[in-house]
């Protein structure tokens, strides 16, 4: 069962965050980057996020290298804390857990490919069924023996998981709503408009041209996958994203966190 499947729109997220805390979820992520003979590796952390759970000391390890035949098309790591006895992947910049597409059109060192501007921008990522939707391109109902090629129900539960991790999903917590809103950097009144158009007209093209119009407001920046991901974990798609910087030695959390932590209006 997937996280999604545990929770409804309007359940309250501080219990499903909790539920991801207390299965010790984790969610890492660190560049990618070739080495002399052109494999692509990443930026080990010092320790591990389990770290965080007693402060004790983590003795890392590499478990293996996963290899992929859908998602980053090239085998990525799994590291394991013999002190902790937990096993995590290091993930790439702009992929999320059994992820299949990236969330966000970034590279494996983490730089935001640019070369399409707009909705388009996001060609190549889990968003590929909106865009199709958009124009009335439908993905074939079977596929063929063999073959890796998406269908059209994977279209619908693509075109479903969009629409609440951009906070455009009808019934949604209006709380998640708005976090979303202000994570994303976008007017709150976008994603309402949005989500009460796709309420009065809810075929799968409307679906498709409501997410469309969200990510063309999305601004193009360096924290565009960050704020996706967080975005996600606020909604419990994902645990919270947990993102090595080699610079300072740390695991960097969300600068975006502190939006759900702020009081609550009286």
């Amino acid at each position: 069962m997937t996280n999604d499947q545990h929770f409804g729109a309007n359940d309250d997220p501080e219990s499903k965050r909790d539920f991801l805390i207390k299965q010790n979820r984790l969610y890492v992520v660190s560049p990618y980057y070739a080495d002399s003979d052109g494999k692509l590796i990443p930026e080990l952390p010092d320790w591990g996020p389990c770290h965080n759970w007693d402060q004790r000391p983590c003795n890392l390890g590499i478990d293996h290298y996963r290899d992929r035949k859908t998602g980053p098309c090239f085998p990525i790591l799994v590291l394991r804390c013999s002190t902790h006895k937990k096993g995590f992947t290091i993930y790439p910049p702009g992929y999320v857990p059994h992820g299949r597409q990236q969330l966000a059109p970034v590279a494996p060192d983490g730089h935001l490919i640019t070369e399409k501007s707009g909705a388009q921008l996001f060609t190549g990522t889990y968003f590929d069924a909106a865009l199709d939707a958009a124009v009335g391109h439908f993905w074939p109902c079977e596929s063929t023996t063999g073959s890796l090629s998406a269908r059209y129900c994977t279209q619908k539960r693509h075109l479903s998981r969009a629409l609440l991790l951009l906070g455009i999903q009808p019934g949604l917590h209006q709380r998640l709503r708005e976090e979303t809103a202000h994570i994303l950097a976008m007017p709150g009144q976008l994603l309402h408009d949005s989500a009460a158009l796709i309420q009065t007209h809810p075929n799968y093209q409307n679906q498709g041209k409501a997410i469309c119009h969200v990510l063309n407001a999305l601004e193009p920046s360096t924290s565009l996958f960050e704020r996706l991901a967080d975005v996600g974990a606020g909604v419990c798609l994902w645990p919270a994203l947990e993102l090595w910087d080699s610079q300072r030695k740390i695991f960097r959390l969300s600068p975006y966190r502190s939006i759900r932590t702020r009081a609550s209006p009286r």
